[in-house]
């Protein structure tokens, strides 16, 4: 614990400095005078306040990162991509498809832990309902800014509009060139202008999903859905 207390005795001058409670305790031994202990102001060692007095735990220090860059038209963001994209610790923004509270995402979770032979997977969720402290919107902010009016091309090479445009082509092959388009603009936002991105210092690494590709390991995300359903 930690106070801020003045304390006077007959060989120190030292006010307003902050000692530990076990600092205190020497002091009163030795006969120094205190004034009683406000305690409003005891914090635990591993928490902090902030302008408006509200308690928060001390964030770790900002490291390496990673970013995973798909396209939401072909492949939407769930528990069992998450699983695929996954780190054996991380730190999430607590959104739907990261909630522990989600029984499918538990289970891919779970089935992470055990094909990794880990011997925990920690998931972590900062700051829920403050953005201002949440160290994914810290990272989120300045990678989205690097995208200020960039206008990514919509066509592809010796196409003259988007393929989503060409009604007389096959519905087939229009998904497959809708499919170049995004993975074209992905791939250009991580080697152009996320290219040697760092924040705090430590670098950032972009990976590119492929539209059309198959997910792997897992790819049994709407049996594992209906499962949980009659469960």
């Amino acid at each position: 614990m930690q106070v801020k207390e003045e304390v006077c005795d007959n060989q120190s001058n030292q006010d307003n400095e902050l000692y530990t409670r076990e600092d205190l305790n020497d002091f009163r031994e030795l006969n120094a005078t205190a004034r009683e202990v406000d305690l409003d102001n005891v914090v635990p060692n591993d928490m902090y306040k902030d302008k408006l007095g509200r308690l928060h735990l001390k964030k770790t220090t900002y490291g390496p990162a990673m970013l995973v860059l798909r396209a939401a038209k072909f492949t939407s963001s769930s528990g069992q991509t998450h699983a695929n994209d996954i780190l054996p610790i991380v730190k999430v923004d607590n959104g739907s498809d990261w909630s522990v509270r989600s029984v499918v995402n538990c289970i891919y979770l779970c089935q992470l832990w055990k094909d990794l032979g880990l011997d925990i997977l920690g998931i972590v969720s900062y700051a829920a309902k403050y953005p201002a402290y949440n160290q994914i919107e810290h990272l989120w902010s300045p990678m989205s800014k690097k995208l200020s009016n960039v206008i990514l091309p919509s066509v592809l090479e010796g196409d003259d509009v988007a393929p989503c445009l060409h009604k007389e082509v096959e519905t087939e092959e229009r998904g497959l060139k809708e499919a170049k388009v995004f993975d074209n603009a992905l791939t250009l936002v991580r080697d152009k202008y996320w290219k040697d991105a760092t924040f705090n210092g430590s670098k950032i690494t972009t990976l590119v999903k492929k539209s059309l590709e198959a997910e792997c390991p897992y790819c049994d995300y709407d049996h594992v859905h209906e499962v949980k359903k009659i469960c």
